[in-house]
């Protein structure tokens, strides 16, 4: 087990068969970069689950939820140590990061037993696959 920063992982370009990213982008204030290291160390063939947590159509930022005076993370975003609320164009980021995207919710992929077993609940889930075999620029 290693521990990395995700907007800079310490591994080759497409040596991961697959990722598991549960409920790490909305504590990742860059969390574009982070999108696009995961395609980086994505092998042609490989796959990423991404979920989030998901409220609207909408992305909110900390910077522009943050205008209201009455603004709290633990409120706004559901907890404390979050940057943003994702609204469903969280797939046109990951698409921008070079990612085809596929949404499902978890339990029509998974049985219950799997659910419990990994941590996860029936909730938005997106199947993340290399859209090419180049990586997206920066």
């Amino acid at each position: 087990m290693r521990v990395m920063d995700i907007t800079r992982l310490e591994l080759p370009d497409a040596s991961v068969d697959g990722i598991l990213c549960s409920h790490v982008l909305e504590h990742i204030p860059d969390d574009r970069r982070a999108m696009a290291e995961m395609r980086r160390v994505l092998r042609p063939d490989g796959w990423a689950i991404v979920i989030v947590p998901l409220r609207g159509e909408r992305t909110i930022e900390e910077a522009e939820a943050s205008q209201n005076p009455a603004f709290s993370r633990e409120k706004d975003f559901g907890q404390a140590d979050h940057v943003r609320y994702y609204g469903r164009d969280v797939v046109e980021r990951l698409s921008q990061a070079g990612f085809r995207v596929e949404t499902f919710n978890a339990v029509d992929r998974f049985g219950k037993d799997e659910l419990a077993y990994f941590g996860l609940k029936n909730e938005p889930a997106f199947l993340c696959r290399p859209s090419s075999t180049d990586s997206p620029s920066e």
